[in-house]
């Protein structure tokens, strides 16, 4: 009787040491997945940063030419209406003092 008692304790005790041991085991399977998935949460992050600078950077340049060529343009305009008023200059004050006189 003392025997199967002493059998009984050893089992439970082994019971107890193998129910311990995944529980640990369990926990640090959680602790890894916490991690991994922490790390994961950082990589996305970082590459959605990157992602995004890079379309900033992008969108940033487009505009950056679309007001150099609407700035070409403007001083196109700005030379063609210097150079017609300074080919009708002349012309322009005449009329304007002929038109005064006729009056």
């Amino acid at each position: 009787m003392e025997e199967v008692i002493k059998k009984i304790i050893y089992i439970e005790n082994q019971a107890q040491k193998v129910m311990d041991s995944a529980e640990q085991e369990k926990l640090d399977r959680k602790n890894e997945l916490d991690q991994s998935l922490k790390q994961l949460k950082e990589t996305i992050l970082d590459d959605t940063n990157k992602k995004i600078k890079t379309i900033r950077d992008a969108e940033i340049n487009e505009v950056k030419k679309e007001a150099q060529v609407k700035e070409a343009e403007c001083i196109s305009r700005v030379q063609s209406i210097q150079k017609h008023y300074e080919e009708k200059c002349e012309e322009w004050a005449n009329s304007l003092v002929e038109a005064v006189l006729k009056r």
